[in-house]
């Protein structure tokens, strides 16, 4: 109730608290880009697993598609495929040229090109079956974390816009926003369903809206809470959970299921909610230049420290994407052994 309530309220309570900030001390907002910093990281990790989503349902809905010009749809598969593939290439090379002038930055750029090579051919194994628009999309995007863990490296050998003027990174910014904001918009078209990106033995995304767009997802309701799953697997048939029937809405009196008015259970909106939080962190950090607020360029103003721990966190968080893209795999080839 109170998640579709009291507005007025709401809306208040954001305005006051973004007016009363003005007056609020500057040493508040250096210790908050600290913790807004750190809570990125997570961000990064949930963007990631949505990308990883996206990109096997993507792969899935296509190659499942009972078209009648196949032809097309195997056309159209390759063009995606090939698309993620050249913007690997064009990432690679630019990273080469401009950001592998010391160790560090080769190091990064090196390892992103191995796993990408090695996830795209594991993928493309019969065993596994998971073609390569998936592999090349996330190979795509593995550069461009890569790419973006370094523009925080405070030196100039490996960041050539360090030491310079904020509008140097301009481009870079821009790059950054669109794609952070057309994530966002994919987590808030779908709302709680964005979710299912958690639940190991769920559909995904866009497969959940194929298959049954209104049914409540039990098991990830387990998941998000702790519970056991079993309960939930071999509850029986006519037996519905109040839990189901809240969030999977109730047929009317004229025969027609009406569709809830709200998006999930109270869990699932519960963790949505720090998922948004999460993302205006990592928001605060883009237009921040991940959090030095005394507006210097990175490599200068005494925050190199800082700098230093923007980048091992972006690049962090790419190891253990790519670690559980590997896990992802893993378990598909299983599957298909157990098949």
């Amino acid at each position: 109730y109170i998640n579709r309530s009291f507005w007025i309220m709401k809306f208040g309570a954001g305005i006051s608290i973004f007016i009363g900030f003005w007056w609020v001390d500057n040493n508040f907002f250096s210790t908050w880009a600290n913790i807004a910093r750190f809570l990125s990281f997570f961000w990064l990790l949930v963007q990631s697993l949505l990308m990883l989503d996206f990109c096997h349902d993507l792969h899935d809905i296509i190659m499942g598609a009972d078209t009648e010009n196949n032809s097309l749809t195997q056309i159209s598969y390759l063009i995606l495929a090939l698309g993620g593939f050249t913007a690997a290439v064009v990432g690679l090379v630019y990273l080469f040229l401009d950001y592998t002038g010391c160790g560090i930055g080769m190091f990064f750029t090196i390892l992103t090109l191995v796993m990408g090579v090695v996830t795209t051919g594991i993928s493309m194994l019969d065993v596994v079956g998971k073609g390569v628009l998936t592999p090349s999309l996330m190979f795509a995007y593995s550069v461009f974390i890569c790419w973006y863990s370094l523009l925080s490296n405070p030196m100039e050998s490996c960041n050539p816009t360090a030491n310079s003027n904020y509008g140097s990174q301009l481009g870079a910014i821009i790059v950054i926003s669109v794609v952070s904001l057309v994530i966002l918009m994919y987590c808030v078209a779908n709302g709680t369903k964005i979710l299912n990106i958690f639940n190991p033995e769920g559909e995904g995304v866009m497969q959940s809206y194929i298959t049954n767009p209104h049914s409540s997802n039990a098991e990830l309701n387990a998941v998000l809470t702790g519970e056991s799953t079993a309960a939930v697997t071999t509850q029986q048939p006519g037996a519905a959970s109040s839990t189901t029937a809240n969030s999977a809405g109730v047929v009317g009196a004229n025969g027609v299921e009406d569709v809830p008015k709200s998006s999930g259970t109270p869990q699932e909106r519960s963790f949505f909610h720090v998922m948004m939080v999460l993302v205006s962190c990592y928001a605060c950090m883009v237009l921040t230049s991940w959090g030095k607020t005394n507006g210097a360029p990175v490599g200068t103003g005494g925050q190199n420290t800082l700098s230093n721990e923007s980048m091992w966190l972006i690049i962090i968080s790419q190891w253990v994407f790519l670690l559980l893209y590997l896990r992802v795999l893993q378990v598909s080839y299983m599957n298909r052994e157990i098949n």
